[in-house]
């Protein structure tokens, strides 16, 4: 394997190589590397302080004071940027070696050869035996399978001598035979509890129900508001809010704790078949134990060094599966319990919880899975591109508000670039109550769309996320950096022309659309 600092990862060269992590026989020059990313690109951009970044970390170094080295802070005028392009067919002659270096693939080629070579020529990509599951190469599987699983196994780390000794061989050969039997077994339980859990399916879709018409009282009673925090409505409003939701409730109150009762007995069952699966695994451990110590027992003298490692990894298991058993068990019983709390305290205490803010969010919150779409104004469009093209870019965030679940500020975001200024998509991700039930980071597509005034017309593109943790991760703090997505963009100059600015004001409509 080559040393780490002669691994490096490719971006923008071709898409046989791009993102691949690839050995060099030779390092590449520290000045072709970015600094902040560690990334090898196609273009770099040199900054007065000597360090390097590529293009995406360059845009991303922008601030109100204009741009500053993310390395040590120095400012950065443009003028003084050089930027340097790797050429191609320079990295591309380079040596390097195959990817399947660790399954034994020992070919030294160039750059341009490789992915070819990977594709086509290279005899070392390995698969898993359907049989025994141990990993063999693929010319060797059916070879492996005739031999009855003994011979062409891939050894576990690169080097690491073939496993020929018939002695381990045959204690290998045993540990295998008793676990899939138990894996049989462990299979035929779960199918069970899969049927017992599919009983519940039916009180937990009339839940679902329930909540439904719960969300458009909510929608339609805080349609309007920008956050929680900052509701200004009178006194009046909150007082009809409160009564709109407390008749709402107490109208389910019956079918919910039916529902209640149902998921509550639901969870002693599930509590009872969990403790009935952790006795049988327990027996199923001690009956592989018991089957695999007599194994060895009879190989003992001949390799002990093979005994030892086998019980290791035997007491390794035992282990993980205990460990996974309770971490399941454990998670089961907690969600159901969380369900029929939340719904007891829902239907107990409808005055005081139904006018929180907190309680509104968090249901909120949760009844806006389905919800995709916000529409919203851009306003003082003019101010807006002066100050583009005075400053380089302009920040044009809407509201802060729930959509599929994510507590986000939707908007659109000026650059200046070449002397136009471009629209992108602009988001900014807050904290927000629901995150722990959230997929993380945020990699959900958007679709952009400007409307016209007039005609019915309307532009739009989607895109797409970057892999980036500071921008779309789950948010540690109140809230992460705002970001725009600069892959896709409108010219604003071509919106005018065409009608989509009217008084001053871009109609937009920002969705999620996966």
């Amino acid at each position: 394997m080559a040393p780490l600092n002669q691994r490096y990862t490719l971006v923008g060269f071709s898409n046989e190589l791009d993102w691949r992590p690839t050995d060099f026989l030779e390092p590449i020059p520290a000045y072709r590397i970015c600094k902040a990313c560690g990334l090898v690109p196609r273009v770099t951009a040199s900054l007065p302080c000597l360090h390097v970044l590529c293009k995406k970390c360059y845009d991303r170094c922008r601030h109100d004071d204009g741009r500053r080295c993310p390395l040590d802070g120095e400012r950065v005028r443009e003028d003084d940027v050089e930027w340097r392009e790797f050429p191609v067919d320079n990295l591309l002659k380079r040596k390097v070696k195959c990817w399947n270096e660790e399954s034994g693939c020992h070919r030294v080629l160039t750059a341009s050869e490789l992915n070819k070579h990977f594709c086509k020529d290279c005899d070392h990509h390995f698969t898993s035996c359907p049989k025994c599951s141990i990993l063999v190469l693929c010319k060797d599987v059916c070879a492996h399978i005739q031999s009855e699983c003994r011979n062409y196994a891939v050894p576990l780390t690169n080097g690491s001598p073939p496993a020929t000794n018939s002695d381990q061989t045959a204690i290998m050969m045993a540990f295998n035979s008793s676990i899939n039997g138990q894996v049989c077994e462990i299979k035929d339980r779960l199918a069970q509890v899969a049927n017992d859990n599919n009983s519940q399916s039916g009180c937990l879709n009339e839940l679902s129900h329930c909540m439904n018409s719960i969300k458009g009282t909510l929608l339609q009673i805080l349609r309007g508001s920008k956050t929680f925090e900052n509701v200004a409505s009178p006194a009046a409003d909150w007082i009809s809010c409160s009564e709109a939701i407390r008749e709402t409730l107490i109208g389910h109150g019956q079918k919910l704790q039916e529902l209640a009762g149902a998921i509550g007995n639901s969870t002693k069952t599930l509590m009872e078949d969990s403790e009935d699966r952790r006795r049988a695994v327990e027996q199923m451990k001690e009956n592989a134990a018991n089957a695999l110590q007599e194994a060895l027992r009879k190989h003992s003298a001949a390799d002990s060094e093979a005994f030892n490692k086998v019980c290791e990894k035997v007491n390794t298991m035992e282990r993980s599966l205990e460990k996974q058993l309770q971490d399941v068990t454990r998670t089961i019983c907690s969600v159901l319990e969380k369900i029929v709390a939340g719904i007891g305290e829902g239907m107990n205490r409808p005055e005081r919880n139904s006018s929180t803010p907190l309680y509104i969010e968090k249901e909120l919150a949760l009844n806006t899975i389905s919800l995709k779409r916000y529409e919203f104004s851009v306003k003082g469009l003019k101010a807006k591109k002066e100050q583009a093209y005075s400053q380089g870019y302009c920040d044009c965030p809407s509201v802060n508000l729930y959509i599929s679940g994510y507590h986000l500020l939707p908007g659109v975001y000026l650059s200046k670039h070449e002397g136009n200024v471009l629209l992108h998509v602009g988001i900014q991700l807050l904290k927000g109550v629901i995150d722990n039930f959230l997929q993380w980071p945020f990699e959900k597509s958007i679709k952009l769309t400007v409307k016209h005034p007039s005609n019915g017309k309307h532009r739009q593109f989607v895109t797409k996320p970057e892999d980036n943790l500071l921008y779309y991760g789950k948010p540690e703090g109140s809230s992460n950096e705002g970001a725009y997505l600069s892959d896709k963009s409108f010219p604003l100059d071509d919106l005018e022309r065409k009608g989509y600015v009217t008084d001053d004001n871009l109609h937009i409509v920002w969705e999620i659309v996966q």
